[in-house]
């Protein structure tokens, strides 16, 4: 669901029998990666799939907040959650939920600190992540499935990320 935005996802099968599926979600059916789950990966290979949705503009926001819910089942070395290129990509690697903003054409990451590392694997983690281009900010909220959310990280020295037309990848690294 992408708001206000709109916008209908396509499923992609990068890797046959490893795409993506229809699965029990924390609200009703989700979508599961287990099936491209490659843990420990040390490349950039296209495994398994991803959802892809196009939405014209989405690329030129300077500001947006994005949520989700997702359930780690495995060690994460990195797994994607959401890339919007050239932009930003938000994903997990092992504990941290971490952003990677692209400036001038560079990846900057961002970490959370390290007693702020939020990732429970195995469990529902909702994230919540505000970015502000202009003002170089950005928020990560995080809760446990029965939990309110709380402040997880905060990033004022976000560079302001490329802007262009892209599309929204759900999944996949």
């Amino acid at each position: 669901n992408l708001g206000t935005t709109g916008g209908e996802g396509e499923f992609v099968e990068w890797a046959p029998g490893e795409g993506p599926a229809f699965a029990p979600a924390v609200r009703g059916m989700g979508v599961s990666f287990l099936a491209s789950s490659r843990g420990q990966s040390r490349d950039r290979t296209k495994t398994g799939g991803e959802i892809t949705i196009d939405v014209p503009g989405l690329g030129t926001l300077d500001t947006l907040t994005l949520s989700l819910w997702f359930k780690p089942v495995g060690p994460n070395a990195p797994a994607r959650l959401l890339y919007l290129g050239p932009c930003w990509d938000l994903y997990v690697s092992g504990s941290a939920v971490a952003i990677k903003v692209r400036h001038d054409g560079k990846d900057h990451n961002r970490y959370p600190p390290r007693n702020q590392r939020v990732a429970v694997e195995g469990r529902w983690n909702f994230i919540a992540l505000t970015l502000d281009r202009e003002a170089g900010a950005s928020r990560l909220y995080h809760a446990l499935l029965g939990d309110e959310p709380r402040l997880a990280a905060t990033w004022d020295d976000i560079p302001a990320y490329d802007k262009g037309e892209a599309t929204l990848e759900i999944g996949n690294l």
